[in-house]
């Protein structure tokens, strides 16, 4: 029924046929996705200051894929915040520029959202430049499609920055960071 289906949309409207018969064979990343969850990944923290003498994370080698965050870092990447100073420190994250998410995550199930990639340069707050990332709500958590960053000291942070335990139950958030 699918191959009929593509079939039918190759002859009606010829540039979408690859594009939508892609999608359909392409299998569901709430599924198959891989865990960034090893010994660099605690650095990730929105609340890690790189230290003195550390080699930052560099995500030029990612391969694009999508990937799921996990504890002990926190589940989310970062959202951008109107307020600059909410956002992603330089030197933080593990790396000398962070990336955060350039929009709000998707709400529902099975919702899927493609957002600027953002980051610290220098202490400049920028999302031109720094490619997209794409979120899928999956049941209960996010996946997300990255690519390789353009350069090294860049690295996408995860964790989510609270002022309070009040934010943090209004938010119902399970993982908050306190940076002060």
């Amino acid at each position: 029924m699918a191959d009929s289906a593509c079939w039918c949309i190759f002859a009606l409207i010829f540039p979408l046929q690859f594009q939508i018969c892609k999608m359909q064979n392409e299998p569901d990343p709430c599924v198959r996705y891989t865990a960034l969850f090893d010994t660099s990944t605690r650095f990730r923290s929105v609340a890690y200051a790189l230290q003195p003498n550390t080699v930052p994370l560099c995500d030029s080698h990612l391969k694009r894929g999508w990937y799921r965050f996990l504890h002990p870092v926190g589940y989310e990447i970062p959202e951008d915040n109107p307020d600059p100073h909410k956002n992603p420190k330089l030197n933080h994250c593990g790396t000398v520029h962070p990336l955060w998410l350039g929009g709000k995550h998707p709400v529902n199930d099975n919702e899927v959202v493609t957002h600027q990639a953002c980051m610290n340069i220098f202490g400049v707050m920028s999302c031109i430049g720094a490619g997209t990332i794409t979120v899928k709500k999956c049941n209960g958590y996010y996946v997300y499609e990255l690519a390789p960053t353009v350069g090294c000291s860049m690295a996408y942070c995860a964790g989510i920055l609270c002022g309070s335990l009040a934010l943090l139950i209004l938010l119902k958030k399970t993982h908050c960071f306190i940076i002060q």
